[in-house]
């Protein structure tokens, strides 16, 4: 008996439990919290940093619907807003919308509060530091408009504080093509 329970624990450890303690912050919780993983089979992050993703006429994956920012001036410009919860660097994003120009991704903005992630705005803000830092390989570099910016791969990964639109606290990422 004590032999089988010993066994069972080892299966437990090595399948489930040891793997989890290795796993890189943004993949935890991947497929439960994240119904953008469940339809891609990809993190949203990584799908916005496939050179792919940035050719013109390629195709969003997951749910988008055609959304109007309220403050939007530029009508060459679609933006799309995910209409499914994701996880992105490890948090939970509150919106996630992405602009094309010409049929071609311009940008992907996610916006994150610190209700439905663990933690106050600095703990949200420090994580998110910390797990694009190590999904880049890069340090940040300070943004010209605040907040800290990583290069990856042709891409820019930018990380600031923003006020939401009732002047809560939020937490903005944006991914674009880095400025040629």
């Amino acid at each position: 008996m004590k032999r089988t329970l010993r066994s069972l624990a080892a299966v437990f450890c090595g399948l489930i439990a040891c793997p989890l303690l290795f796993a890189v912050p943004n993949e935890v919780g991947t497929t439960i919290l994240n119904p953008f993983f469940q339809s891609a089979n990809m993190n949203l992050e990584d799908f916005a940093t496939l050179s792919s993703t940035w050719e013109p006429d390629a195709k969003l994956l997951g749910d988008w619907q055609a959304w109007q920012e309220p403050a939007a001036r530029d009508t060459a410009v679609l933006t799309y807003r995910l209409n499914m919860g994701a996880v992105v660097f490890g948090a939970v994003a509150q919106e996630v919308t992405v602009n094309l120009r010409e049929d071609a991704v311009e940008r992907f903005r996610v916006r994150f509060v610190p209700e439905g992630n663990s933690g106050d705005a600095a703990s949200l803000m420090s994580s998110l530091r910390s797990n694009i830092k190590l999904y880049t390989g890069s340090e940040p570099v300070d943004a010209p408009e605040g907040g800290a910016s990583y290069p990856y791969k042709q891409l820019t990964i930018r990380l600031r504080e923003i006020s939401g639109e009732t002047g809560e606290s939020a937490t903005e990422v944006v991914i674009e093509r880095t400025a040629s």
